[in-house]
């Protein structure tokens, strides 16, 4: 049956004057996702440091190659982030990174049930999740030191930021069965602080 998708466009002047023609593939809580036939850009609001995170460890394995370009126009909120496009993870298809993406997500879930409470922060999950992975031999060396390196770099940015290893949120190297962590850090207190306003909203406050 035949279909029409309603694109979601949008012209990216980059600061060499070049433009770029995206379209859009994703809008969460802090940023906005557009993609041309090679790259994927993002664009994230201002206080939202992830991708600062992972530009500044932009060729750590497994840590997606991310450059960014810059502020918005007239000093706009946002940033601009670009990747490569990557592929999608899947089992059939790539079933070392698939192995490598559920070993993860499993320590992940194992570390929450240890740490959770009324005053948890991000460090404390990120630093359980890596003891587990590091007990784990269905995880591999390259991915343990990866996590390390990206929860080095968080603690830089304060004890707020969370790993997690949602399976959308993962990528496969372009040309390897590799997992790449395309996504693997939100704010905590922002998620918390948003979640305490809408509760506000509902009572009434």
């Amino acid at each position: 049956m035949a279909s029409i998708r309603k694109l979601h466009g949008a012209v990216i002047t980059l600061d060499d004057g070049s433009t770029v023609q995206v379209e859009r593939i994703g809008r969460g809580r802090y940023t906005t996702a557009w993609r041309d036939g090679h790259h994927v850009y993002l664009q994230t609001k201002d206080g939202e440091y992830s991708k600062d995170i992972l530009a500044a460890l932009s060729g750590t394995r497994h840590i997606p190659t991310t450059e960014e370009l810059g502020w918005g126009d007239d000093d706009a909120p946002w940033r601009l982030y670009r990747q490569p496009l990557y592929r999608r993870l899947t089992k059939r298809d790539f079933p070392n990174a698939y192995r490598q993406w559920k070993s993860l997500a499993e320590a992940r879930e194992a570390a929450f049930k240890d740490v959770r409470g009324p005053n948890w922060r991000g460090h404390d999950l990120n630093a359980r999740t890596l003891e587990i992975a590091q007990a784990s031999p269905n995880v591999d060396e390259s991915v343990r030191e990866t996590l390390q390196a990206l929860i080095d770099k968080a603690c830089d940015y304060g004890h707020n930021y969370c790993m997690e290893f949602n399976q959308g949120n993962m990528a496969v190297h372009p040309e390897r069965d590799e997992l790449i962590l395309l996504d693997p850090l939100f704010d905590l207190d922002e998620v918390r602080a948003s979640q305490m306003a809408t509760l506000k909203k509902h009572r009434g406050y």
